[in-house]
């Protein structure tokens, strides 16, 4: 069956296989597959345990993956982004089973080509089997264990595939989306913002205290901790190193690539010898950080302080301020959710295992003491309370406003002279397309536009507290000669990714009625993809 899916595919879907292969291991590693974890049952599924363990492995990879492609400002709900995760893993999961019933597999040809192109193993453009297995080593695998995943992943990819291919889409379909995506829409609208009535909003002492009482947990503190650390990086290590005549030079010349210029000649090392000393240094260090660092997870478990890893190693050990158990970590310590996680789950007094920080960093916490969430005096948070209370009261008076505004003009007054009561200029856009609303109109306002009829008045929501208050003035659908076969075809293919798409989806939803999926009471609602 694989293999007639592979010719149905004419060969491009083993082309797509090492994204998904190299993806699914960059996002989350090989641990959720290859370690035993923790026994506490998050989920079953079709029989299948989905661990404590793994769900947290899984959400720390994720979210570290997003904090570096978002930066400190990614604060996801913590129950959402949960129940998201889990989804994911249970929707994996779903697929395996059903692979695995269908008796999919993959030739040992594809697993060897499969492998074979995974950038990770490469070296000088081509496969080097000793970084294969010397990074599979340091994973703690071997190589049956990863070609046996690499034939399971081909499996499920060659599934997901086959689910979404042989789409049809219909003439009419793809005229309904072209005008769709086509129609234009002129617009006159105008802002209304909380921040416009703040000076309207009085308060005294009595409501203070009455908001505060009332909302006493949003002026609650979250859990903390204080811990003491240090962090085995190449960093901490690289000074120490001093090459030997000969070392730079070779390093040079095996690694020439990186120092090339656009002319792809490679500069003197008399010219580049900082920077080629500066990469030494640090290769040496990583090297020795590999080397030794059975000694530190030992040297963490064994002990129930710090001292003897930090004089084995060199290192200083450092003391946090207070950890808070959300939020934004402080500065100062390592921004990874791998360091809070042990500052709240490691017994106080003990130290952690080693945590790998990313970029060959690796982090030894011993938790100091800890303290919950309570709930500040309202001296303290007077000045707070204050400001919300003024912003709550100014919404509701910007949200009224807008009611009003759009009544008035939905009767016929003129949107101008409604604007002009909140001393609001109006603003024009003309012939804009559902295409073009995101650069065009502020953000929200155009899908309610766009759900408008012509000569309609309606409001919007811009962000989270600003509103719009619109009229659409005139609506223009394409002519169907406007449709030419460049863009018929495209949007065909669009519409058929969008059913592909659906019946990836439907096979889920079936395969949750075939292979029992339950969840834990904590993360009810989490298990439909």
């Amino acid at each position: 069956m694989l293999d007639f899916m592979r010719r149905q595919a004419q060969g491009w879907i083993v082309k797509v296989l090492f994204a998904f292969i190299v993806m699914s291991f960059a996002l989350w590693g090989v641990g959720d597959y290859f370690s035993g974890g923790s026994t506490v049952k998050v989920a079953e599924v079709g029989g299948q345990t989905i661990t404590q363990r793994a769900l947290q492995n899984r959400m720390r990879s994720e979210r570290d993956r997003l904090r570096r492609l978002l930066g400190n400002d990614f604060d996801p709900d913590p129950e959402q982004f949960q129940a998201r995760v889990l989804r994911d893993m249970i929707r994996s999961r779903l697929l395996d089973l059903e692979a695995a019933r269908l008796g999919l597999t993959a030739s040992d040809r594809a697993v060897r080509q499969a492998i074979r192109q995974q950038p990770a193993f490469r070296q000088g453009g081509d496969f080097s089997n000793q970084r294969y297995r010397s990074l599979l080593g340091r994973m703690g695998m071997g190589p049956s264990d990863y070609e046996a995943r690499t034939r399971h992943d081909l499996a499920v990819a060659d599934l997901r595939d086959f689910v979404q291919q042989g789409t049809l889409v219909a003439a009419e379909e793809v005229w309904k989306a072209f005008r769709r995506q086509n129609e234009r829409r002129s617009v006159r609208y105008f802002r209304l913002a909380p921040a416009d009535f703040t000076e309207r909003v009085q308060t005294d002492e009595q409501a203070l205290k009455a908001y505060y009482d009332q909302h006493r947990d949003d002026f609650r503190r979250p859990a903390q901790a204080r811990v003491r650390y240090l962090v085995l990086s190449p960093d901490a290590l690289a000074d120490r190193f001093d090459p030997q005549p000969g070392d730079l030079e070779a390093f040079l010349k095996d690694h020439a690539g990186r120092y090339a210029g656009g002319d792809q000649e490679v500069p003197e090392l008399s010219e580049i010898r900082d920077r080629v000393l500066a990469d030494w240094r640090r290769q040496q260090a990583v090297d020795r950080i590999y080397d030794r660092l059975s000694t530190f997870k030992d040297l963490l478990y064994t002990r129930d302080d710090l001292k003897a890893a930090a004089k084995e190693f060199g290192l200083s050990v450092r003391t946090s301020p207070w950890i808070p158990e959300h939020g934004d970590l402080p500065e100062g310590v390592p921004q990874a959710e791998a360091f809070r996680d042990a500052a709240f789950n490691v017994q106080a007094g003990h130290n952690s295992e080693a945590l790998e920080l990313g970029d060959v960093r690796f982090a030894g916490v011993h938790v100091v003491e800890r303290r919950g969430p309570a709930v500040r005096d309202f001296s303290a948070v007077r000045d707070q309370v204050r400001r919300d209370l003024r912003r709550q009261r100014a919404r509701e008076l910007s949200k009224k406003a807008a009611a009003d505004a759009r009544d008035a003009v939905a009767a016929g007054k003129d949107i101008e002279a409604v604007a002009a009561r909140y001393g609001a200029g109006v603003e024009r856009v003309a012939a804009v397309t559902r295409g073009g609303m995101q650069d065009e109109l502020p953000a929200g306002l155009g899908p309610a536009v766009f759900g408008a009829a012509e000569g309609g008045a309606g409001t919007a929501r811009l962000g989270q507290d600003d509103r719009a208050v619109f009229r659409v003035t005139k609506v223009t659908s394409p002519a169907r000669d406007e449709l030419d076969d460049g863009q018929r075809r495209q949007l065909a293919a669009q519409l058929r990714r969008q059913r592909a798409q659906a019946r990836m989806e439907a096979l889920v939803e079936r395969l949750h009625e075939r292979y029992q999926v339950r969840i834990k009471a904590e993360h009810a609602g989490t298990g439909k993809s």
